[in-house]
């Protein structure tokens, strides 16, 4: 019959479920499962974290940064730059070229390399916030385990400042709410029930439910966990986000187009200077046919290589890295250098839930208070201030202002 608990988010509505109905689903009782059947249900259905997707290495994130077609144009003008020092006069600047292309090409890579690898330990440092653990009753005895423990059928208490370890049908309340911005964007605490729903309901209207990921606010309760790891609502979003491929940024788009024209019209001409030396050359007239043909490819590879933006890449490069540098003094991590240039074209981001985007705090920073009978003329007070800090002001054409006159209209607001 258990078989059946993880196909049941597919075949019931959770939240409909009545007291009987969710204890017998899910065969446990207000004691708890014991610590045999718990482990045998760990062992089945594994352990309530979400999965660990598979991880970049350094060497791949190293590697990845010679992705860009400009990169590999630089890495073939500094070969073929020995091969003319090589087959030539042994130019000592040809050496030098070759030489600083390759640095350019090893700068370039590197700084890509330190500023996506800073960024994935940045990441990883973040997931550990996550970690916390739970208090249960298993046995009829409550105790606090890793929430990687938990399986479907376990009784969980739950008290304020608590976050929710799985997602979890209640059963038992006392002025219960939670924070659900983590998970649906609202940004007020949601107060929750044990009564079962009827109809076909979202999550926010799920009063009966709390979800992984999100916090008590206020209030305590008791409820049976019906869904672990991977199959919480957070899981599904992290797989969603997991599985999401990785596409181009515009930049990425406009410099391998760049990139494209460059070589092939590189390669066009270069071909063409070849030929006409071979053939017309007049210098070329006392040289055997391999000779020709060494100087007149020479001589092609020559303007190829000059044909070469070489500084172009490394302007961009560190370009992009100073507009990350600048992010993250602004708190906000940019994963990779060319995303920089995809958030540096946003004028203006439309969103709902803007108190949840900067940081689950909504804050007034304008009123305006209308003075005549038909609320065309008013005055505008401008409000300081950060989140629920109460340090702050009123002011009006950057002069403090009484704030006794707003009362009225703040009370209405409050209300």
């Amino acid at each position: 019959m258990f078989e059946r608990v993880l196909a049941l988010e597919n075949t019931q509505k959770l939240y409909s479920l009545s007291y009987e109905a969710l204890f017998k689903q899910f065969q446990t009782t207000e004691q708890g499962l014991s610590g045999e059947e718990a482990s045998s249900r760990l062992k089945k259905y594994g352990p309530n974290k979400i999965s660990d997707k598979k991880r970049i290495s350094p060497l791949e994130i190293y590697l990845n940064q010679f992705k860009s077609i400009l990169i590999i144009i630089l890495i073939v003008a500094a070969f073929l730059t020995f091969f003319v020092y090589l087959l030539g006069e042994r130019n000592n600047a040809d050496l030098i070229e070759g030489s600083l292309i390759l640095i350019i090409v090893l700068m370039i890579t590197i700084l890509g390399f330190v500023q996506e690898f800073r960024a994935e330990k940045a990441i990883d440092a973040l997931k550990k916030l996550l970690a916390f653990k739970a208090k249960v009753v298993r046995g009829g005895i409550e105790k606090e385990i890793e929430t990687a423990g938990l399986v479907p059928g376990d009784v969980v208490i739950l008290e304020e400042g608590n976050k929710v370890p799985a997602d979890i049908r209640l059963f038992d309340t006392a002025s219960l709410q939670t924070s659900e911005a983590s998970l649906t964007g609202e940004s007020t605490p949601i107060s929750k029930k044990s009564d079962s729903l009827t109809g076909d309901l979202q999550i926010a209207d799920q009063k009966n439910m709390v979800f992984s990921g999100t916090t008590i606010a206020s209030g305590r309760g008791h409820g049976i966990v019906v869904v672990t790891g991977d199959n919480t609502e957070i899981g599904k979003i992290a797989t969603f986000v997991s599985e999401t491929k990785d596409e181009q940024t515009p930049i990425q788009k406009r410099l391998n187009k760049l990139g494209t024209i460059m070589g092939w019209g590189t390669i066009v001409i270069s071909a063409f200077i070849f030929l006409f030396i071979f053939f017309f050359s007049a210098e070329h007239a006392d040289l055997t046919l391999l000779q020709k043909v060494l100087q007149s490819f020479i001589a092609a590879v020559a303007l190829a290589v000059a044909a070469i933006p070489e500084g172009l890449p490394a302007v961009v490069t560190i370009s992009l890295a100073f507009g990350t540098q600048r992010m993250l003094k602004k708190n906000a991590l940019v994963r990779k250098l060319t995303s920089m240039e995809t958030l540096g074209s946003v004028d203006i981001i439309c969103a709902d839930k803007t108190g949840t985007l900067t940081g689950g705090e909504m804050m007034v920073r304008e009123i305006y208070l209308p003075t005549g009978k038909t609320g065309t003329e008013g005055k505008n007070y401008t409000v300081s201030g950060q989140g629920y800090d109460t340090n702050g002001e009123f002011r009006i054409n950057n002069t403090k202002a009484d704030s006794s006159s707003l009362n009225l209209i703040l009370k209405a607001g409050l209300n």
